[in-house]
């Protein structure tokens, strides 16, 4: 999130986020507040009236781009797509079971409640309202179904509600000279996730039509997207 004197840029995780970010600290614009991936909650009450924009991207590109970031690095969100095997040893998930998986996150961590304690033990103690604590509505209880309430939904619309663009004017990835015009600034470099060729995240047929089916409301935003005034 990136506050300047007149609007609040919302940063969903894999949007293009760093690159707007990098437009914005090259640009004159006036920071008022810097927290990245913070979550709407953290906004101070003082901008709240400010208009919000953020950058929606196509849920079967965020997945991917999601899955080959995150399944090479430890932390955060690692504990999704990968499972411990009975050797002792953890192995990634294959890219379709992690989409699959993410469909209702809830579901998931019900059915395995070590995640769920990774979830809140790990990221809680690393404090990081900087990226996914402030989005808990509140503590899990990996044995508590109705903690993960909170959880009923895909890992796209978690991160998306999460971040506050339910609450904001959103543009299309691919309108990107928008978010330009609006901020006044110069996106410079492409935003694209650079994974080994050895990650796949290639979509079998069943799993993108349930991507699609479950997302519709994303792909209506999408498509009807008007521009910005």
């Amino acid at each position: 999130m990136y506050i300047t004197d007149d609007k609040v840029f919302l940063h969903m995780v894999k949007s293009a986020g760093i690159s707007i970010h990098v437009g914005l600290f090259s640009s004159d614009n006036n920071i008022h507040f810097n927290a990245r991936h913070a979550g709407i909650e953290t906004m101070p009450t003082k901008y709240s009236d400010l208009p919000r924009y953020g950058v929606i991207r196509s849920p079967e590109d965020w997945y991917k781009s999601f899955y080959k970031f995150f399944v090479r690095v430890e932390g955060y969100m690692s504990f999704m797509l990968n499972d411990l095997a009975e050797d002792g040893y953890i192995y990634p998930i294959g890219f379709n079971e992690f989409v699959r998986r993410s469909i209702n996150f809830k579901s998931t961590l019900i059915k395995y409640p070590n995640k769920a304690r990774v979830f809140n033990n790990i990221l809680r103690s690393q404090g990081n309202i900087h990226f996914v604590t402030a989005y808990f509505k509140y503590a899990i209880v990996a044995d508590d179904v109705n903690t993960l309430d909170q959880f009923d939904m895909s890992l796209y619309e978690w991160f998306y509600n999460g971040c506050g663009m339910n609450t904001s004017t959103n543009i299309p990835m691919d309108k990107l000279e928008d978010v330009e015009k609006l901020f006044d600034i110069k996106i410079g470099h492409e935003n694209k996730t650079n994974a080994p060729a050895y990650i796949e995240a290639n979509y079998d047929e069943e799993t993108l039509e349930l991507v699609r089916v479950s997302h519709k409301k994303f792909y209506d935003e999408i498509n009807n997207y008007k521009g910005i005034k």
